[in-house]
């Protein structure tokens, strides 16, 4: 991954992992990046000014704006969204729905061809590595005390108000 000059002693001094082959990330406030992400959120950091009101939506480079404007509208008010899937969901019949489960399911996913062959040229990785047996527990080997902390607070923020409990 390229990076700027200025960038380069910054990222000497964050802990970095390899991740997969040839792809390192950066340990930055207990999130990991690639350097063109950790120069994005330092940038971001420096010139922006939150506001109450705010809504941040990001997407890829060219993959188009008409979408987001609809879901910033959505959201900001939602009263005015049509409730297009009500009618439909409660029309379809039980087949159907589970069609629309199965095209869901990571199991489909992961076995098409593309997901196998393909290459991610965005990221600079095959698709397949976007699948990968999943084992209960596991995050606790891939995560650092301060991820977990941060994934604890997160989630007790998120759940509060809702009367579930979260046990640490």
């Amino acid at each position: 991954m390229h990076c700027s000059d200025s960038l380069k002693p910054l990222l000497d001094q964050l802990p970095k992992e390899s991740f997969w082959d040839d792809f390192d990330l950066y340990q930055l406030e207990g999130f990991s990046y690639d350097p063109r992400q950790v120069e994005a959120v330092i940038g971001s950091q420096a010139h922006f000014e939150a506001r109450d009101d705010d809504i941040m939506l990001a997407s890829p480079m060219k993959t188009g704006t008409t979408w987001l404007k609809a879901l910033c509208l959505s959201i900001m008010r939602p009263e005015n969204t049509a409730n297009v899937l009500e009618g439909k969901l409660k029309d379809a019949s039980r087949a159907a729905i589970y069609e629309v489960l199965w095209r869901c399911s990571l199991e489909r996913l992961e076995n098409l061809d593309v997901n196998k062959s393909g290459f991610n040229h965005l990221v600079g990785l095959p698709n397949s590595s976007f699948f990968r047996l999943g084992v209960v527990g596991d995050w606790k080997n891939n995560f650092t005390a301060e991820m977990r902390e941060r994934l604890d607070q997160i989630t007790l923020e998120n759940l509060e108000g809702f009367g579930l409990e979260f046990e640490i």
